[in-house]
């Protein structure tokens, strides 16, 4: 009865998930349309920092532990996922970036190599990096936000009213999509449990997209009513807030040291951070880089799999 019963909760759960998503989406775009700010940048800004929930309590639960290093292998692990499998995902349905768009990817994808470079280099993150991390996340936001706002924003009368209130709907469905997507993984994690599958088999799966599943859910809902500025900005917005904010915050509460499997991560999110800034070069991404992709992100899961991080 207990697996039934998991079952029946997945099958909700995913269903609350794609419908939040699209609400999500709806509201982002009449806040938008409402305030004068980018699509990207409220992808980026909000609905990234919304739905990057799953690692912040991640990184501050396990930083108060003294497991900082559990932390570290989930955000890099849910930033490989996101340029991997969630534009993977993406690119098979085809889409084009904005040149503004583009080059604002490209700081945040060499600014995030860079971390990861560091991280290797010093094979560990304490106070000083973190707080270093947060003010590159301050200093990347404050850029990001001021270029997206094309026209300057009147909250006055009805028109502030209806703002505020469309963005309160939007961090309410943002919260619901994040709740959706806890209780699909956990009755995921339970119902494969129950076959008999490996933990290592379960993590490297599984949790390796839990994580990510608000980012992907929101993302996919954004393709389906075509808007992929929202869906790109969240993806990298995610990067971003992932390495400076979340991982800033994480050395702040406990130093975390670097070992053999956030070496191998670290490594592996390097060479995935080059090709997918080779691919934003060429401004398009279709079935052919969609498949690059998923297919690297599979090689990343077997290759950390071997490196015994999950």
């Amino acid at each position: 009865m207990g697996m039934e019963l998991e079952a029946v909760l997945l099958i909700i759960s995913l269903i609350a998930l794609v419908k939040f998503s699209t609400l999500t989406i709806k509201n982002a775009v009449r806040f938008s349309y409402l305030t004068g700010i980018s699509q990207f940048t409220v992808g980026f800004f909000i609905i990234a920092l919304s739905t990057s929930l799953p690692e912040l309590s991640i990184a501050i639960i396990s930083s108060f532990q003294g497991n900082g290093a559990l932390s570290l292998g989930n955000l890099i692990g849910a930033n490989i996922s996101d340029m991997m499998l969630v534009f993977g995902i993406l690119a098979i349905a085809g889409f084009s970036l904005k040149q503004r768009d583009t080059e604002e990817a490209k700081r945040i994808i060499l600014a995030t190599s860079l971390i990861a470079a560091l991280l290797l280099i010093l094979r560990m993150s304490d106070l000083a990096l973190g707080i270093f991390l947060l003010i590159m996340f301050y200093a990347f936001s404050k850029t990001i936000i001021k270029s997206g706002v094309r026209v300057k924003m009147r909250f006055s009368g009805l028109r502030s009213v209806e703002s505020v209130k469309v963005l309160a709907y939007l961090l309410l469905s943002i919260v619901c999509v994040v709740v959706s997507a806890y209780f699909v993984t956990d009755a995921s994690v339970k119902i494969a449990g129950a076959f008999g599958l490996a933990e290592s088999a379960i993590g490297g799966t599984i949790l390796a997209v839990g994580t990510t599943m608000p980012e992907l859910s929101v993302n996919i809902a954004a393709l389906r009513k075509k808007n992929m500025e929202l869906a790109v900005g969240d993806s990298i917005g995610s990067l971003m807030t992932n390495f400076m904010l979340i991982l800033g915050i994480a050395s702040v509460i406990s130093p975390i040291a670097i070992g053999i499997a956030a070496v191998a991560g670290l490594a592996m999110f390097i060479v995935a951070a080059a090709i997918f800034y080779f691919l934003l070069g060429r401004g398009r991404f279709g079935i052919s880089e969609g498949i690059m992709l998923i297919i690297f992100f599979a090689a990343y899961l077997l290759i950390m799999g071997v490196a015994g991080a999950i």
